[in-house]
């Protein structure tokens, strides 16, 4: 009998920040090792040669892999960086079974420099609620597709949206709740919630929480999650918090009157326009192709909370985001009488791209409308 491997959780070390080679691996997809397997995916350059190798050290054998892919979005992230004459593959993607400790690093001109080593974490297992009444009374836990972290004061919850999930993170566990470990580090209630579409039995890998059928499921998706905390506590306020797809649920949820405040980061305004057309095509093929509420600009601005307060967030220099979503939705808000309740943010990260600042950054990116949703820093 072969014995299936466990699912796992990776830490990514970076081991050597001095390396002249400049490089990525994309913690989202390597961050998550399924039957024993790893995906490692990311780009190198080295201006002093050609980056042809990708090195891995496993239980100290060495194995060597090519780099084959061009990435125009990295060629123009260099030549940002005034390098100029790329013409090589910069990208690679391949599986490789994990081990623990195992170091990865790029070969140039006959030397090898090791730059990222990977870490196992074994997954997070939460105490299961069978009703979401009972999940708010503790301290934490998951009820179906909803992850919960209690805290003291419940004058604001914060619910919190996935961006898209990758193939061996739907395959690791039922329901994936990104940022959950964000939620210690707030003063207030956080839920996490997954989106239906991403843990069923044929799941895709991002689903805008739009359903698989009729108009935008999210109401459904939140409504007895809202209705327990309301019972709860009557005068909390709802603040949504995503980024990618994850977003467009926080402002869309936002603009129908679900929640009092949003946060989003570079999301998708009109899902059809996404540029990653294979999760389009599948999220499509999951609605049989039937329209929905795909483009945020199309949604009734009236039903917005008259308290309500949204905040786009957006890199300048993840280009498709920022012309194809961002620019059109800040001028037609710019355009109407929403000036005081839409703010926009720019900020411009050219390594991280679409990724997502992690939370130190992202606090100093959106200041006190994030920094009060803290907790205080201890001495």
């Amino acid at each position: 009998m072969i014995k299936k491997m466990p699912n796992m959780k990776i830490r990514i070390e970076k081991i050597n920040g001095n390396s002249a080679i400049k490089s990525f691996l994309n913690p989202e997809i390597a961050g998550h090792a399924s039957n024993g397997k790893v995906t490692l995916s990311g780009w190198a350059y080295s201006a002093a040669g050609v980056v042809r190798d990708v090195v891995v050290k496993s239980n100290g054998t060495i194995f060597k892999t090519g780099i084959n892919i061009f990435r125009q979005d990295v060629e123009r992230h260099l030549q940002k960086m005034n390098f100029s004459n790329i013409s090589q593959p910069l990208g690679y993607k391949f599986d490789f079974l994990f081990t623990a400790g195992m170091e990865l690093g790029y070969e140039v001109n006959g030397t090898c420099e090791w730059i990222y080593r990977l870490h196992a974490n074994d997954l997070v297992e939460f105490r299961q609620f069978d009703s979401i009444t009972d999940l708010l009374d503790t301290a934490e836990g998951v009820c179906g597709n909803v992850y919960f972290h209690n805290a003291d004061d419940w004058s604001k919850i914060i619910v919190m949206f996935n961006g898209a999930l990758t193939p061996g993170k739907v395959a690791a566990e039922k329901a994936i709740f990104q940022r959950w470990s964000w939620a210690k580090h707030f003063k207030h209630p956080v839920a996490v919630i997954a989106d239906p579409l991403t843990i069923d039995k044929n799941p895709i890998h991002l689903g805008w929480y739009l359903g698989a059928t009729g108009r935008n499921a999210l109401p459904e998706m939140v409504g007895p999650l809202l209705a327990s905390i309301r019972e709860k506590s009557p005068d909390s306020k709802i603040v949504a918090f995503g980024s990618s797809g994850g977003g467009f649920a926080a402002i869309g949820g936002t603009l129908l009157g679900l929640f009092d405040e949003a946060i989003a980061i570079n999301p998708q305004v009109d899902v059809l326009k996404f540029e990653v057309r294979d999760a389009v095509d599948r999220f499509m093929k999951k609605r049989g192709g039937m329209p929905c509420d795909s483009d945020l600009k199309s949604y009734k601005f009236s039903r917005i909370k008259a308290c309500g307060k949204i905040r786009y967030v957006q890199n300048r220099s993840d280009h498709h985001h920022f012309e194809i979503h961002y620019r059109p939705f800040r001028n037609l808000c710019l355009a109407s009488d929403m000036v005081d309740k839409i703010s926009f943010t720019e900020y411009d990260d050219e390594k991280a791209g679409h990724m997502p600042p992690h939370l130190p950054a992202l606090t100093k990116i959106v200041g006190e409308p994030f920094s009060i949703l803290l907790k205080k820093p201890t001495a």
